[in-house]
């Protein structure tokens, strides 16, 4: 297939979105797919399926219309059934010729003609913005001073990036004013063409998805994207390291400076009334100086792959953090021991969830394996909502900080305010007790903070913890229901028994299992669990 053939691209391009081309006789055709996201497991063209037809032979209207309206388009796939890819020999010439098909459809689109030659390049966009960031770190911030020495670039990947590199190559003596000289050159050159610069397409999608979930300004998103790429690209961070450790307010000013903003509103963007800060999606250290991605804390380290997924969502940021729970067996009837609580609970619980009552606590606590945590996920069923649980660890098994807990939290509280559900924090003694040789907590360290977010979330949520001891009154008296957990009794203990064992155990064994004072509903269950299949299978 040659250039001059490729006559028609059928439909504006979306990612993860099907288009047709035909050749000049519109007698030969080819279904391919877009991804905006190419990469080495889902390319950014795939052809699917060729085949020939002849427009005169379809109804007028597809005839008129095909190369707007997208039914052809899925017709021809049904039809045929695609679920093959399309020969080789005519993949390598196709992919070229849609290149160009494509470059020309975005330059008619008004894009700059820098991105319109690399539109198949998913990280070109990118990484114009980056290259923009640390241009401006270097000159306009003074970076420059630790980047460039007398005997060339202090890191060669940021050189060969900014393609400098060729300057420590030249015969002679390494030039310190000529090199600053071209980095000011290119920073002008960059700075003209950035009012072009545009994200790629799925990028952009999901930050504004972001925004509309969260509320964020336009400044918000901006700070968030550049955070982001903080945290992912090793070029823009190092040359963050250029500019030194960092307070709060010089952390504002080199912000402003990089983003191309107001000083003041970048201050009012990142103070703790911001929606980045009460979000949780970013954590700005305000105590001492670092260096600038270790003054700023991000929800997660995989924002930047995550934010690069056609099928995200907002929520997808916290799923190292932020779970739902596992259905549960048990039901109110297994905890006669704790009925009376029950019937305070609930229809609390029912109360705050129809009338969307703002910041409703409830403090669960009691002795580790009395069943607190399956008592909240039955509470959530008879509550016919959804129950998400803040983790303790990560989904490698490593233990999750406090802090970045509480930021997911405040995330989720944001995030799933639309829909009916209870949130459950459980080990929450990182959050509340203080740890040794004084240091605060995780809720302590940002009290005013935490004492509004306990105030106005929006997320009826369940507190857990092994004990009430230790933790700051002040938070206390913001719970609405603090309640203990008991140990059930040995009565209730051998119900439980008799009721989980489904006849595997012994009314002996019951009385005798009965005396130890930890066994709760949970427990029981997961006990049987274990042993009704073994038993089964020795049958």
């Amino acid at each position: 297939m040659q250039q001059d053939h490729v006559t028609r691209v059928l439909q504006s391009i979306q990612p993860d979105h099907l288009m047709m081309i035909t050749n000049t006789h519109q007698t030969k055709w080819v279904i391919c797919e877009y991804n905006a996201l190419g990469n080495a497991k889902t390319p950014i063209i795939r052809a699917l399926y060729e085949g020939s037809f002849d427009l005169a032979t379809l109804p007028n209207d597809h005839s008129q219309t095909c190369y707007t309206n997208n039914r052809l388009v899925e017709q021809l796939l049904s039809a045929n059934q695609v679920d093959v890819e399309m020969s080789e020999e005519l993949g390598d010439d196709l992919d070229d010729e849609i290149r160009k098909v494509m470059t020309g459809f975005y330059a008619n689109q008004n894009r700059s003609s820098e991105l319109s030659v690399n539109v198949f390049d998913v990280e070109h966009a990118h990484l114009a913005f980056v290259r923009l960031w640390i241009l401006r770190m270097l000159i306009k911030l003074g970076g420059h001073r630790e980047f460039i020495n007398p005997r060339g670039f202090r890191d060669d990947e940021i050189a060969e990036f900014l393609s400098v590199s060729y300057l420590e190559a030249s015969r002679g003596e390494f030039n310190m004013e000529q090199a600053k000289f071209i980095l000011r050159q290119k920073l002008a050159e960059i700075e003209n063409d950035s009012k072009n610069f545009s994200f790629s397409l799925v990028f952009t999608q999901n930050l504004a998805k972001m925004q509309a979930a969260l509320g964020f300004s336009e400044l918000d998103t901006k700070i968030f994207a550049f955070v982001i790429h903080l945290h992912s690209n090793s070029d823009l961070d190092n040359a963050a390291d250029f500019l030194g450790f960092l307070t709060a307010d010089k952390l504002y000013r080199a912000l402003a400076v990089v983003l191309d903003e107001p000083e003041q509103d970048i201050n009012k963007a990142m103070s703790n009334r911001g929606l980045l800060a009460r979000s949780g999606v970013l954590k700005l250290d305000r105590d001492g100086a670092q260096r600038m991605r270790g003054k700023i804390d991000l929800i997660t380290n995989s924002a930047y792959d995550l934010m690069m997924e056609i099928d995200f969502e907002p929520l997808n940021l916290l799923r190292n953090v932020i779970s739902e729970s596992q259905p549960t067996a048990l039901v109110f009837e297994d905890y006669p021991h704790f009925s009376h609580e029950i019937n305070i609970i609930l229809p609390y619980f029912n109360h705050a969830i129809a009338t969307g009552k703002r910041g409703v606590n409830f403090f669960l606590y009691g002795a580790p394996g009395t069943g607190k945590t399956e008592f909240v996920r039955c509470l959530a069923q008879v509550l016919s909502v959804a129950c998400y649980e803040v983790t303790s660890v990560d989904g490698n098994g490593d233990p999750i900080n406090g802090q970045k807990r509480l930021s997911a939290y405040a995330s989720a509280q944001n995030l799933l305010k639309e829909q009916q559900s209870i949130l459950m924090f459980d080990e929450v003694e990182d959050i509340f007790v203080s740890e040794e040789y004084g240091r605060k907590s995780a809720a302590q360290a940002s009290k005013a903070w935490f004492n509004h977010l306990l105030e106005m979330n929006s997320i009826p949520t369940i507190w857990i913890s092994n004990r009430s001891r230790g933790i700051d009154p002040a938070f206390i008296r913001r719970f609405d229901l603090q309640f203990e957990m008991p140990i059930p009794s040995k009565s209730v203990r051998e119900k439980i028994l008799t009721h989980y064992s489904n006849g595997l155990l012994s009314a002996q064994a019951i009385g005798r299992f009965a005396k130890h004072d930890h066994i709760s509903p949970a427990v029981v269950e997961r006990a049987i669990g274990v042993i009704a299949p073994i038993v089964q299978a020795l049958l």
